[in-house]
């Protein structure tokens, strides 16, 4: 059995060298931390980069994602495969981008926007015969009750 002052040595050995493991733990964690943050936020201004160069909805006012994708189809390929990307009606246009997503070029109205969607479901139904579903809700002016 070890005497008092061995025993106390003994702790205060291993409460320093704990101490010391815990700082190198520290040091080690730290500096695998901050390189793994560092490749994460690399990886999101890469992932953003990316986003701004396929989807304008960074860069214009939008109605996001139009149409529904089909089984059998890409909503973006039908409207592309049909010319119809360069399509606009009033300031309500499809996106050069992202032939999905319809933009506002400046000041385009609700119907702008309601009649373009209309002629793009139209077009593609009439050269497709594939009916598009609407992604969004659209909310008509007259289904809005007023505040009262």
């Amino acid at each position: 059995m070890m005497d008092l002052e061995t025993q106390i040595q003994s702790l205060i050995i291993s409460f320093v060298f704990g101490m010391y493991l815990s700082l190198i733990f520290n040091l080690i964690y730290k500096s695998f931390l901050k390189k793994i943050m560092e490749e994460i936020e690399a990886l999101i201004n890469r992932n953003l980069g990316f986003r701004k160069d396929i989807q304008p909805s960074l860069t214009y006012p939008n109605a996001g994602s139009v149409f529904k994708n089909g089984k059998d189809f890409t909503a973006w390929k039908e409207i592309k495969k049909l010319n119809l990307d360069n399509l606009q009606v009033g300031d309500a246009r499809i996106s050069k981008i992202h032939a999905n997503i319809f933009v506002n070029d400046g000041v385009a109205t609700f119907r702008d926007m309601y009649e373009l969607i209309d002629k793009v479901k139209q077009t593609v139904y009439d050269k497709s015969n594939i009916i598009l579903e609407e992604e969004i809700e659209i909310i008509k002016p007259q289904d809005i009750i007023p505040y009262q």
